[in-house]
């Protein structure tokens, strides 16, 4: 199989004719050709069999024929993608949780949602294999080259134990490098665990000086939870970041004060309570269970974000590092809005900056020798 996928780079969108929800390239787009209709993926199923026989699902620029200038749109904000590539990990080992049910380093609900919002946004989305990062034969090769002539790399939703075994020696040495490189990464749930510190595994980067409350992971507890932002957050993610957004044994994200790289970090959203709510019987009870614990979730880092100089190939040289930590998942939200949460993210973390991105953050970029020597 192939180590990579390469996708489509215009920046193509429409809007169902029934909701008006937003719709781009990657699946959940159908299109009929005359007379000219689009649809999302509810109210396609929602037509009879005779009726979706008229339709063809658009997952890339192809499935729209003669029709594709009529959805080519033009950027207009500098979060959309125009000009950036992005690097989505997927793939990799099985890990079997303690409530015994299984789940891959990289989930593939995370990685196909992320890869769909970030085309619908703009961006050159490559999927990278992380079992392909980690491998010394030349997909191997090939894949860390991709890796390298990215912008930005996301590392999703799974597990970190799976992700840090499926990279490897030489997987984990090829994002070190492209982080050293000047290439931004955003880390989602377990990618925030892999990243930061998580709860002290050797496993974990340590790349910044971010623990992952030990109660908040392998706990069963997914649902709804509810968020707060401070200006810098809103003025960076967008209003979406604020309110209900998916929790699945998300992590409570701890900026570690007494270690180097601190300062460089600010919490841009929190948890608010009441904490997670979740209508789903295992949910309820994992949630039930949990008791008065939950209690510590709230005020806890839901997004952290920062920015490290390290040191160039030049003496003189400083290389900026970006790097956001995302506890929650915008992208499995289903509001088209909280998926731009996530595509700002990227947008920053590969060097795009709103204008007005000022408010309550570092006076300066934090010079650091590398990252991930963090105790």
């Amino acid at each position: 199989a192939s180590c990579r996928i390469m996708c489509d780079t215009l920046f193509v969108q429409s809007r169902c004719c029934t909701c008006n929800a937003t719709l781009g390239l990657g699946g959940g787009w159908w299109h009929q050709r005359n007379p000219v209709q689009d649809l999302c993926e509810d109210h396609y199923k929602a037509l009879s069999k005779g009726q979706r026989k008229r339709f063809e699902e658009v997952v890339d620029a192809e499935n729209l024929g003669s029709a594709l200038a009529r959805y080519r749109k033009s950027c207009s904000q500098w979060w959309e993608g125009s000009k950036l590539r992005v690097a989505v990990l997927f793939g990799g080992r099985w890990f079997l949780r303690p409530c015994g049910s299984r789940i891959q380093a990289c989930d593939e609900s995370c990685t196909e949602s992320t890869e769909k919002l970030l085309r619908a946004a703009g961006f050159a989305v490559l999927l990278l294999d992380i079992n392909c990062l980690g491998s010394a034969g030349e997909d191997g090769i090939s894949a860390r080259a991709d890796l390298l002539n990215s912008n930005c790399v996301v590392v999703p939703g799974g597990h970190d134990l799976p992700q840090a075994t499926s990279l490897g020696d030489l997987g984990r040495q090829a994002l070190e490098e492209a982080v050293s490189a000047g290439i931004g990464f955003v880390g989602v749930c377990a990618g925030a665990w892999l990243l930061g510190l998580g709860d002290g595994g050797s496993h974990n980067f340590g790349w910044v000086p971010v623990r992952c409350h030990p109660a908040f992971g392998d706990n069963g507890i997914a649902g709804i939870a509810c968020l707060d932002a401070t200006e810098r957050g809103r003025q960076l993610l967008g209003d979406a970041v604020v309110g209900q957004v998916v929790f699945d044994e998300s992590p409570n994200l701890i900026i570690d004060k007494h270690l180097p790289g601190a300062n460089a970090l600010t919490a841009d959203a929190t948890y608010a309570a009441p904490g997670v709510r979740s209508g789903d019987p295992f949910g309820m009870k994992a949630i039930k269970q949990f008791g008065d614990k939950m209690d510590e979730l709230i005020g806890g880092a839901a997004v952290v974000s920062g920015i490290f100089m390290l040191p160039g190939n030049d003496e003189d040289d400083l290389v900026p590092a970006r790097v956001v930590l995302i506890g929650p998942h915008f992208e499995l939200t289903s509001e088209s809005a909280k998926h731009q949460v996530l595509a700002r993210a990227v947008a920053w973390a590969a060097g795009r900056e709103p204008a007005s991105y000022e408010a309550d953050g570092p006076e300066s970029p934090v010079v650091v020798n590398s990252l991930g020597n963090n105790p």
